[in-house]
Order: structure tokens, then sequence, then C-alpha cells
């Protein structure tokens, strides 16, 4: 009886050694592009001509219509730093080890996710790429109709996952 408890706790732990490369991995990438396109908004590079003379306005205007040099691979990534990429991996995975240990049962867990993320995954984030996309395309009444009802789909499940949100930590904290 000893050795079927044992075998379902190495099945567990062999499911959750693969399971987690293929949560933190993701994560840490998409960390990271974030940090490294927020940096590179923040940083404004001087054109060469400027970077030289200092010159307020340059003498010579180069045109820049055949320039890449803002293409993907020419970018320099925060991720090719070596202590970036494991420090940013070993934080991801303390984090998640944290919050698993410090969690009183997986319950908690599941409303959390429950009350924030499937409002996001389902409502919130569907509308906003909606919207983001129409952005840019010709409106037909239709059209409006629908932009108008993807906002307030937006705003409504905004406000219910934020109630729902609260309504769950204040529940956990009263527990």
């Amino acid at each position: 009886d000893n050795h079927i408890v044992f075998c379902g706790r190495v099945g567990c732990g062999v499911t959750i050694l693969f399971a987690m490369p293929m949560m933190a991995l993701p994560c840490r990438s998409s960390i990271l592009e974030l940090l490294d396109c927020w940096i590179e908004h923040h940083t404004v590079a001087l054109p060469v001509e400027q970077q030289a003379s200092r010159e307020e306005t340059p003498l010579l205007s180069i045109d820049r219509s055949l320039d890449h040099s803002n293409s993907l691979e020419d970018r320099v990534h925060i991720s090719k730093n070596p202590f970036i990429h494991y420090g940013s991996t070993f934080l991801i995975v303390a984090c998640c080890y944290l919050g698993a240990v410090a969690a009183p049962g997986v319950a908690i867990v599941w409303s959390l996710c429950g009350s924030s993320m499937a409002f996001l995954i389902a409502f919130i984030l569907p509308a906003a790429c909606y919207l983001r996309i129409q952005r840019k395309t010709q409106r037909s009444h239709r059209n409006r109709s629908m932009i108008a009802f993807s906002w307030v789909l937006l705003f409504v499940s905004l406000g219910a996952a934020i109630a729902c949100t609260i309504q769950t930590i204040s529940r956990i904290l009263r527990v």
C-alpha cells in the first residue's frame, strides 16, 4: 500500500518537474521582452551625425528611409546578458516557490486565478485587442456599434474583475 502512494508521489513530482520549464521559460521570455521594449522606449539614441559633433541641428540630413536599424535582429536584447538571463529565471522560480509555500491551500490559488485571470482571458484581452485592431480600419455603422459594445464589455469586465478580486482577497484575509 505504501508503494502505491510512493508511485503517485513520484508521478506528481515528474509531472511538476517537466511542467515547470513549460511555464517558467515563456514567462521569462515575455518579461525580458517587455523589459527590453521598455528600456528601448525610454532610451533615446541620437543620430550618428549628432553624436559626433553634439550639435542641436545636424548640418547634413541623411535619408533614413532605407535604414533598418530598429529591426529585431539588430537590437541588443537584454536577455543576451547571462546574469540577467539566469537571474530572472531564478527570480521567477523563487517567487513561484515562495507563493506556493505561503499559500495555505490550493483553493486560495484557484480563487485568485478564477477571479482575476478568468476575466482577463475571457473578456478584457479580446475586447482590448479588437479595439486596437479596429483603430486602423474604416468605420461603418455596424462597426461603430461593435466598437461601442467592445468598450462597454471592456469597462464592465474590468469592474467585475476588480470587484471579484477584491472580494476574494477580503475573504482570504478573514480566514
